[in-house]
């Protein structure tokens, strides 16, 4: 006998402003993918992000679901990390409430278009104050005791001020499940990552990976035959060094990057705190 599926968010639908989820409204969609769907929220004048699964979804969507709040829990009070605000179940969904936090995408700060809309209000940041804030906000998720395993120019917000990483379902922290399977961006994913765990050496080669591409507008890695840079079959290419312009904008830049990019990661910077500081050191005025 064929199910029927109940209407709603279950097939994709998604939510719709105004609709209340464990007593927070919908005011915003931001994002719908199948099950997952991604809101902005408000309940008694506290704004938050709402993320939602429906309930009938794939056991490891549930695992990652599970393992983000988790993560959160380990990160509260933590300095640059959006508080969970609450979990829990409603009618056919899953729901999790984050803080809100303001700024954009990194992705969306070097381009006047993001997804398809007109980025009108991204923040004036210079290069050295956005490399060695993002830096600094992976620093304090590692002195946590949890590592991101999916950054990217889309899971990191500034405000101008400070950078922000959100998205931690891929995370990797002592409450992990012993089997979850992981979302990764592979554009700027470590070459240790197609056979093994994430942890802070692999944390450091994304972070690198970021810069370089906000810095230079390219991927760190160049096409390898037919796979593209961006994919998992030319993760153990080299990166490629910085630009002439670039280097001599950022005298020293370039050798810092080439470190953290290391295919071997034990040539990398033995944690965030020296990465953070020989970026400091380099992008000092």
């Amino acid at each position: 006998m064929t199910r029927t599926r109940r209407p709603g968010h279950v097939v994709g639908a998604g939510s719709v402003l105004g609709d209340v989820i464990g007593g927070f409204g919908i005011t915003a969609q931001i994002r719908v993918r199948g099950c997952r769907a991604v809101y902005r929220a408000e309940a008694d004048g506290r704004v938050v992000v709402l993320k939602t699964l429906c309930r009938d979804a794939a056991a490891k969507a549930h695992r990652r679901f599970d393992n983000e709040a988790a993560a959160l829990r380990l990160l509260h009070n933590v300095d640059r990390v959006p508080d969970l605000v609450a979990t829990g179940t409603t009618g056919v969904q899953r729901y999790m409430a984050a803080e809100w936090c303001d700024g954009v995408t990194l992705r969306a700060l070097s381009s006047t278009v993001s997804r398809g809309v007109a980025v009108l209000e991204a923040p004036a940041i210079d290069f050295a104050d956005l490399a060695t804030a993002t830096a600094d906000a992976v620093r304090l998720v590692h002195d946590a005791g949890v590592v991101h395993a999916d950054l990217s120019r889309l899971n990191l917000l500034t405000d101008g001020k400070t950078v922000v990483p959100v998205d931690f379902e891929s995370s990797l922290h002592p409450e992990s499940p012993n089997r979850i399977a992981r979302r990764i961006t592979w554009a700027y994913a470590a070459p240790e990552l197609t056979d093994g765990p994430p942890d802070v050496l692999s944390d450091q080669y994304s972070t690198a990976a970021v810069l370089y591409r906000q810095l230079t507008g390219r991927h760190c890695r160049s096409p390898r035959g037919d796979a593209p840079a961006d994919s998992a079959e030319a993760l153990h290419k080299p990166a490629r060094p910085l630009p002439d312009r670039v280097s001599r904008r950022h005298p020293g830049l370039g050798d810092v990057l080439a470190q953290a990019l290391s295919i071997d990661p034990r040539d990398r910077f033995d944690t965030m705190h020296s990465f953070t500081n020989a970026l400091e050191k380099t992008l000092a005025p």
